[in-house]
């Protein structure tokens, strides 16, 4: 027992050592892209409102503070064993507030995170320093599964399978959240780390969310492989959800498959269209369907980036947008860097 405890922790300790490389390179290149220093003492302090506002739980029923972090190094309790109320009012939810509230730039989980940011003196003051008895959150991102029929370039998700004691959530354990949380809860992010819709239970998550809070903003994000039947696309958009967010990072399979290995362009666009086409045709207001494209020095050609313009509105999506990022190291787009002519010419177009 001892030995297996042991190697348990060497296991996670590795982990947490990539984990933390990943993390502070991912924050170098970031700083480098935006033209940013490393801050001066005598600049201003950093605030995170998420300890106060919004919490992950993952599909095995892990709390964390934030999004980013995708190992459970620092669990702040599990919703299979306590209440939410219990866990967000906890020793160690409590113990963060004080991290945030004190320097989180001292602290080695605020250190990973992009939340943590620098706020103005004047403004400081009027943040929520309350330490315990706080409310229940308002945001909630819940991780369905961890599964996912891809595997993206530079994707930490085989990793995550190991990590993740369970890997889909149940529907009661989904339910007892939203129970719990029906009269604070304004927005739910029904995904994480997985393909949402690879859970059997999907729709009825999102329908029980709805019905048991009715002004409840929830949002979804998706490759869009796993809606090819009629029946359910019609039942995915029936449901009761606000916003359905279509991750497609090309206008062709061979941009497309350069990070979203395994994945069909054809499959996916042709769910989108499909699903816009559905909406109309139920004369539904919502959900907002919406094509996100990641930027990639394979992909931000002028030729590439007006055939989708083109694509998006012949599908008549909701929304086109693109989104920057820092990663692949090799394959970020360094074309659209904030600060350069061609990033003031899409600036409008961001997620």
């Amino acid at each position: 027992m001892l030995k297996e405890k042991i190697r348990r922790y060497l296991l996670r300790k590795r982990k947490y050592t990539a984990y933390i490389r990943i993390r502070e390179k991912t924050r170098h290149l970031a700083n480098r892209i935006n033209g940013k220093n490393k801050r001066r003492k005598d600049e201003y302090p950093r605030w995170c409102y998420a300890p106060w506002k919004e919490a992950v739980i993952n599909c095995d029923g892990n709390v964390l503070c934030g999004c980013a972090l995708a190992y459970a190094l620092y669990p702040l309790g599990n919703i299979n064993q306590q209440s939410l109320k219990e866990i967000w009012n906890g020793k160690r939810y409590r113990k963060l507030r004080k991290k945030v509230v004190k320097n989180p730039d001292n602290f080695f989980l605020c250190r990973q995170c992009d939340l943590n940011v620098p706020v103005p003196m004047d403004k400081w003051q009027h943040f929520d320093k309350q330490i315990k008895d706080v409310p229940l959150p308002k945001i909630l991102h819940i991780e369905p599964t961890v599964r996912c029929n891809l595997k993206c370039a530079s994707c930490v998700l085989p990793n995550l399978y190991a990590d993740r004691k369970e890997h889909f959530m149940s529907l009661d354990t989904f339910k007892k959240i939203i129970d719990e949380t029906k009269n604070h809860l304004e927005y739910l992010g029904l995904f994480n780390y997985g393909e949402t819709f690879i859970h059997p239970d999907a729709a009825e998550m999102i329908r029980y969310a709805r019905e048991t809070n009715p002004g409840l903003f929830i949002h979804i994000s998706t490759n869009g492989h796993f809606f090819s039947e009629k029946e359910k696309q019609k039942q995915i958009l029936l449901s009761g959800f606000d916003e359905l967010l279509f991750s497609i990072d090309g206008a062709s399979q061979e941009t497309y498959g350069k990070y979203r290995i395994n994945g069909s362009f054809e499959k996916a666009f042709k769910a989108l269209k499909e699903m816009a086409a559905m909406k109309k045709s139920l004369g539904l207001q919502k959900p907002k369907i919406i094509w996100r494209y990641i930027l990639f020095e394979w992909n931000d050609s002028d030729e590439e980036m007006n055939k989708a313009r083109k694509m998006a509105k012949e599908a008549g999506v909701d929304k086109f947008c693109w989104l920057l990022t820092t990663y692949p190291e090799e394959g970020y787009s360094r074309r659209f860097a904030p600060g350069t002519d061609d990033y003031e010419n899409i600036k409008d177009e961001l997620f």
